[in-house]
């Protein structure tokens, strides 16, 4: 008996999953793959190169026109919109990390420098780790005390 509730909850969360994705629209579904995929990419990257040669790959920018000031905001909101969506519904949890890489990839696909941020704070003596991408100061996504709640690393140590 148990296995047919387990059966009903998962079959109610694909369901649920795949009437959300019937409301996206080709675009959105383009980023949404894209994100996925770069996830993917940056976790196995994680796992096989240095650190800082990802995060060179990732920052590296691509010459695009330049977006008026609401087209770059927009862009931030819909990629990291795509990138959230995409972590959702992954094969496994994705961290922090590896969002961050994937966000700074899109953006410096579409020619908007970031800079990755890592930050560490010690919890009841255990040390707890979190990355972000900030764009011209400002944090993407997450909630602005962001950087009260952990000491930034110094570029060195990342490197």
């Amino acid at each position: 008996m148990k296995y047919g509730l387990l059966q009903n909850k998962s079959m109610t969360a694909v369901l649920r999953k795949l009437r959300s994705a019937s409301r996206l629209s080709p675009k959105d579904w383009l980023l949404f793959i894209q994100a996925w995929i770069w996830l993917l990419l940056f976790d196995l990257g994680l796992r096989t190169r240095p650190f800082p040669e990802l995060q060179t790959f990732a920052a590296r920018l691509i010459p695009n026109p330049t977006l008026s000031p609401e087209q770059t905001e927009n862009l931030l909101l819909t990629l990291r919109i795509a990138i959230d969506r995409a972590h959702y519904n992954h094969l496994y949890p994705m961290t922090c990390l590896r969002r961050a890489l994937t966000l700074q990839r899109l953006l410096a696909k579409r020619g908007i420098s970031t800079e990755l941020k890592i930050g560490a704070r010690k919890d009841n003596g255990k040390l707890n780790a979190h990355a972000w991408i900030e764009y011209q100061g400002q944090t993407i996504g997450e909630p602005e005390e962001i950087t009260e709640r952990f000491s930034v690393l110094e570029k060195d140590l990342q490197a």
